[in-house]
């Protein structure tokens, strides 16, 4: 893949006398990049000189403007030439931030090119940003001034160099369509796609199309510790494999069955499959969930859909092996004291389910909780009490009565799920919680959690 070059690879080459002469001359035209340092060539006995330029501003009238200066100033004809080189960093930027070096670098910018530097501009600087790889995703908040319009690609080929980076794109809100697609908008560069690593797993996707959750990284961590070895998982919602890759990578699962809809993540999925040599141990399947979804196979069904997955339930049931399997349901819950769920259940046909109960259920906190509830006949019974808290610090009142919120959502799908089960496959089944993850939280009231359901029929 070519890229353009960055401004800090360009330098104007001078004989070493008169180096000095030249680089006060390039600094008092903001013409310097600080950031790299002057390589002196003995072969030649010349020096070259960083400049922060690139071939859309330093062109061959600049370049003769600087000689006539030099040629004035010397009394004596200059020679000057411009030269791509990969000059070592200078000290200086070693200590400085990427955001003070952006801000520097786009101020020179300004200048040179004959703007304004105001504090309406400084504060249209970004705050943050997202590195992915070579590629850089600003928010699309920042840098919307008419004068960044104005500069052209000289600003995105400064951003790249203050940042490090090859390409550019700027995110906005996710899209509210049927794929929930990213809103993100590649400025500089040929194409979206990148790479990342977690936990010795390769994901590659394009930014602009797909999406990448980094939140999900502890739920990740915890099913690589599952043994699948014998186990038939049915991944729901697959992605670009988020969960499919860790269950078949190091829960190493005899096969996974991986749902997915949207044709870009589909792409990115069967990409991920080879790049992690596993494809033969993955079959995806193309389409809604609902109707392209495996019945009667499943040791394991994955429902990794949030802010709720609760579409996916009758799906995921009918999914399951006749004489039962594990369900893990991802779901995001308000914990907000005096609010409901944040995403109240739909409703679903089944005689087990209390509406009421279930629309008031809330999530309990942040900390990793364990219990095991049988849901038989519509009724509850704790096997350790109401669960056991994994936190050092003791359980305050408010917490406890998250908890209780929290507990009282897994009691109502726990209800939901075996009302589903028993109306498909026509008998008898138990429910019994197994174990609830906080993977991560959305300031300050939304948890995503997710809840293990053992399901097991007569």
């Amino acid at each position: 893949m070519q890229h353009k070059m960055a401004m800090g690879d360009y330098c104007i080459i001078i004989k070493s006398p008169l180096a000095s002469k030249l680089k006060k001359l390039l600094q008092s035209n903001n013409l310097l990049d600080p950031s790299r340092r002057l390589q002196y060539d003995a072969n030649s006995n010349s020096v070259a000189l960083p400049v922060v330029a690139t071939p859309n501003t330093m062109d061959q009238s600049l370049l003769t403007r600087l000689e006539q200066e030099m040629t004035h100033m010397l009394g004596q004809q200059i020679d000057l030439k411009l030269q791509n080189i990969a000059l070592p960093q200078s000290k200086k930027i070693n200590i400085m931030t990427p955001k003070q070096s952006l801000k520097i670098g786009l101020k020179n910018l300004v200048s040179r090119l004959g703007g304004l530097w105001t504090v309406e501009v400084e504060d249209d600087l970004p705050s943050h940003w997202e590195k992915h790889g070579d590629l850089v995703v600003l928010p699309d908040s920042s840098l919307c001034l008419p004068i960044w319009t104005a500069l052209g690609s000289d600003v995105w080929i400064e951003v790249c160099r203050s940042l490090s980076c090859k390409r550019i794109a700027k995110k906005s809100h996710v899209l509210a369509d049927e794929f929930r697609r990213p809103s993100v908008t590649l400025l500089y560069g040929e194409d979206g796609w990148v790479e990342h690593i977690d936990n010795k797993i390769r994901y590659s996707y394009d930014v602009t199309k797909c999406m990448f959750s980094a939140g999900n990284i502890t739920e990740k961590l915890r099913i690589a510790k599952f043994d699948c070895s014998q186990e038939v998982v049915v991944d729901l919602y697959a992605g670009i494999g988020y969960f499919t890759l860790p269950y078949l990578v190091h829960a190493q699962a005899k096969h996974v069955h991986a749902c997915e809809w949207n044709p870009d993540a589909i792409l990115a999925l069967k990409h991920n499959l080879h790049l992690n040599n596993v494809v033969e141990r993955c079959t995806v399947h193309e389409g809604d969930n609902k109707q392209v979804c495996p019945r009667g196979i499943a040791d394991r069904v994955n429902l990794g859909l949030i802010p709720s997955s609760e579409e996916g339930w009758p799906v995921a049931c009918a999914a399951l092996k006749p004489c039962g399997g594990t369900l893990h349901i991802h779901h995001n819950i308000n914990s907000k004291p005096c609010g409901g769920t944040l995403h109240n259940h739909h409703n679903i046909n089944t005689s087990s389910v209390c509406q009421t109960e279930l629309d008031s259920a809330e999530h309990v906190g942040s900390s990793t909780i364990f219990t095991e509830i049988s849901a038989i006949g519509g009724k509850e019974t704790s096997k350790d009490g109401l669960g056991q808290v994994l936190d050092d610090e003791p359980l305050q009142s408010k917490s406890a009565d998250r908890y209780q919120r929290w507990i009282k959502w897994a009691q109502g799908t726990s209800r939901i799920v075996k009302g589903l089960l028993e109306t498909i496959h026509c008998k008898p089944w138990e429910v019994t919680i197994l174990h609830i993850e906080h993977v991560k939280s959305y300031a300050p009231y939304i948890d995503h959690v997710v809840l293990d359901l053992r399901c097991t029929s007569f």
